[in-house]
């Protein structure tokens, strides 16, 4: 969506940004021919960029290049993810598109007049912008449509609606008058408050998204209707197990409440707990409809092919379960998935996060369509969707590993200390992932105030001193890297 928001050149200058930022660095010639642009073009870029960093930095940050290299001289503690973000919420900030999607996302439909004075464009610059839009959204159903001097997202009320949440939910972080914060309380205005105990503020905030949505535009029994019967069955049985909507004071149709279950678990997977979800498996597969045969026809594939050690009515195996059935219930509802649609996909311009995954990996390579589907609908929703369900599958697979942090901790010096530490290790990864042990050869790692000779396959951190912040942060640094490790570890596929 990034190359639809901004302009050619701010797109390109974002990537050269994005290059000099980027953990997996790339030299000058390489990003010219990636973006197909002379060295004059790459040396106006630079100088735009350069430009534009003083506008937002008041410490001065600069991009310079020998004309192989490029590093960006950064003196402050700004972040080099920060230095990213700032700029492309500038880019997008000046984007006539972004103000004309964000307006829609506020109001839909909008008077044409207003547009035009509110945006200083003409006519037929409003209509190239439309053009360029429903080239974008083409597969979605719905389309931006000029009928009696209104402009409006028309469509399949269904889609329409998805598709202005998933329009706030790409769009208002980057909108510097929306308060974030006030949304965050509206969300208890629609779900049961036990539902969203266990979450944290983004994805309450998420959901609040679907209820201002709702509230801005109501569903209606006379538009909307779930003429899918097998999608219908199953969202009965979602609805029915743990109905997430508050009914008080909002008389929601049948068929509304079945749309916002699906669609609130969509956005907020944690809704559903583990135990919730291998007991909606259990009760979807008391249905025998092309939808639960397929997601059991995918999860052989997947027990046979990729993850043998999953066992047969394990709670692995209804994890997967649950989440094929929820996939192939969202597609077969929408016929596309909207939030690939309003991803920003700005890990294509920078490499921040780049790193070895091999799991996810062998899920692609793997992932096969030779999988025998009784019903040529999902076959064509699983070829469409390819890269959705590998990113299921993965997120399945890491949820459902668990491993501990082994910790011996000893302090001569510093008792007091040792106490506080262990209490502040519990609040950051849990107790059920700390494990404090007494023999130092079964640790992880082992932590102390005094230099003490450790195993050689084992990690050592010594806290020379205490009241150093540095060393705090290092030592999360490290537990971290060593648990993520573990994890890995837990499980290798094939």
């Amino acid at each position: 969506m990034l190359d639809l928001l901004v302009k050619k050149n701010e797109y390109n200058q974002i990537v050269v940004l994005g290059s000099a930022l980027s953990n997996k660095k790339k030299t000058v010639p390489d990003i010219q021919e990636q973006l197909t642009i002379s060295k004059s073009s790459f040396n106006r870029y630079l100088n735009n960029l350069n430009h534009d960093l003083t506008l937002f930095f008041d410490e001065k940050l600069e991009l310079v290049s020998d004309g192989y290299h490029l590093t960006l001289v950064n003196p402050t503690n700004q972040s080099n993810h920060n230095v990213f973000m700032a700029t492309l919420k500038f880019y997008i900030n000046q984007s006539t598109t972004f103000k004309i999607l964000l307006m829609l996302s506020y109001q839909n439909p909008l008077e044409v007049e207003m547009i035009l004075n509110e945006l200083h464009i003409s006519y037929s610059y409003l209509n190239k912008l439309i053009k360029e839009i429903n080239q974008y959204m083409w597969r979605t159903s719905v389309s931006l449509t000029q009928r009696q001097k209104m402009l409006s997202l028309e469509g399949p009320e269904l889609n329409v609606v998805v598709f202005i949440i998933g329009l706030k939910l790409a769009l208002w972080r980057f909108d510097p008058t929306h308060d974030v914060l006030l949304e965050v309380t509206k969300g208890d205005y629609y779900y049961e408050s036990t539902h969203l105990s266990h979450l944290n503020t983004l994805q309450t905030n998420r959901l609040a998204y679907v209820a201002q949505t709702i509230l801005d535009q109501p569903l209606s029994d006379s538009k909307i209707d779930i003429t899918d019967s097998e999608v219908n069955e199953l969202l009965l049985i979602l609805t029915s197990y743990k109905n997430v909507i508050k009914a008080e004071g909002h008389p929601y149709s049948d068929t509304e409440l079945l749309f916002l279950n699906l669609l609130t678990r969509i956005l907020c997977p944690k809704i559903d707990s583990l135990d919730d979800r291998i007991a909606l498996a259990k009760l979807f597969l008391k249905v025998s409809n092309s939808i639960t045969k397929d997601a059991l026809n995918l999860l052989d594939f997947i027990r046979t092919e990729l993850f043998p050690k999953i066992q047969l009515d394990s709670d692995d195996y209804y994890h997967y379960v649950y989440q094929s059935i929820m996939s192939f219930l969202y597609l077969r509802l929408l016929d596309y998935n909207f939030t690939d649609l309003f991803t920003l996909q700005t890990d294509r311009v920078h490499g921040f996060y780049i790193s070895d995954q091999p799991e996810l990996n062998k899920i692609k390579q793997n992932l096969s369509l030779r999988i025998p589907f009784v019903s040529d609908k999902n076959k064509l929703i699983f070829v469409q969707n390819h890269s959705l369900f590998t990113s299921g599958i993965y997120t399945a697979l890491r949820e459902t590993k668990a491993t501990t942090l082994n910790l011996f901790i000893d302090f001569k010096y510093q008792i007091s200390f040792e106490l506080y530490l262990k209490k502040r290790l519990e609040q950051l990864f849990s107790k059920d992932i700390i494990c404090y042990l007494d023999n130092i050869n079964h640790a992880d790692i082992i932590i102390t105030d005094f230099f003490i000779e450790t195993p050689k396959d084992k990690s050592g951190f010594i806290f020379v001193d205490t009241n150093s912040i540095t060393a705090m942060e290092d030592l999360m640094v490290k537990l971290t890297k060593i648990y993520t490790q573990k994890l890995q570890k837990a499980r290798e596929p094939l």
